[in-house]
């Protein structure tokens, strides 16, 4: 979704196969093994859409789906300079570490893209269920010391902006990815902040290594 890349349209699909699932530096798999599959549409003249399944390999109830993320949008790719992307994406989780609470909601985004680093703004009403509006900013870079190896590093920013309660929240996380053929590689270290957000409070305040491998075909 946030590649600066001359447009073509194409349907792509990848499989994830990840040591925990990590969501803005907390644990959603109850720091359990997941697998990931995305399905995806870039058009050429800059419209895109897909989707996300992750599925945890649960304590007490086996491989079960835990996230659906659904999205469509735009992305104006120019010749020169940096490229924009403005969509929107929609959030089905299952908290199975909580007695399967089930949450829904919807975000609206925007962001600027270069070749090496973006700035993503990610709004959400009632987020979480929580009754509470926040404004999350992303901001990620990476390079390429080699045509097969990626460094890259990510800050992130949640701040209430509406509704009762809510805290400020940061997390960050840097790694990385070694590219075999049609495989990816990767190992990342997340910190999450230790203050209390949802969807548990007390699970996933630890720092991680994150082990995945993808496969896009």
């Amino acid at each position: 979704m946030l590649a600066a890349a001359p447009a073509a349209a194409q349907v792509s699909a990848g499989i994830t196969l990840q040591s925990d699932y990590r969501y803005r530096g907390r644990s959603h798999s109850d720091e359990r093994p997941t697998v990931s599959v995305d399905l995806a549409y870039d058009h050429k003249a800059g419209l895109y859409a897909g989707e996300t399944a992750i599925l945890a390999a649960t304590r007490r109830d086996g491989l079960q789906p835990i996230r659906y993320i659904t999205y469509a949008g735009y992305a104006i790719r120019p010749g020169h300079g940096p490229a924009y992307d403005l969509g929107v994406s929609h959030h089905h989780v299952a908290d199975f570490s909580a007695g399967k609470r089930v949450v829904n909601y919807t975000e609206v985004y925007g962001a600027i893209l270069t070749d090496r680093v973006s700035l993503r703004l990610n709004y959400a009403q009632n987020y979480y269920n929580s009754g509470v509006d926040t404004l999350y900013a992303d901001l990620s870079g990476a390079l390429r010391p080699a045509k097969d190896v990626r460094i890259f590093a990510h800050a992130g920013f949640l701040e209430p902006v509406g509704g009762r309660g809510g805290r400020s929240r940061q997390d960050y996380s840097a790694g990385v990815a070694r590219q075999l053929g049609r495989s990816e590689f990767s190992a990342t270290w997340t910190h999450g902040d230790p203050r209390a957000g949802p969807p548990r409070p007390r699970l996933g305040h630890r720092d991680a290594l994150v082990i995945a491998a993808t496969y896009a075909f």
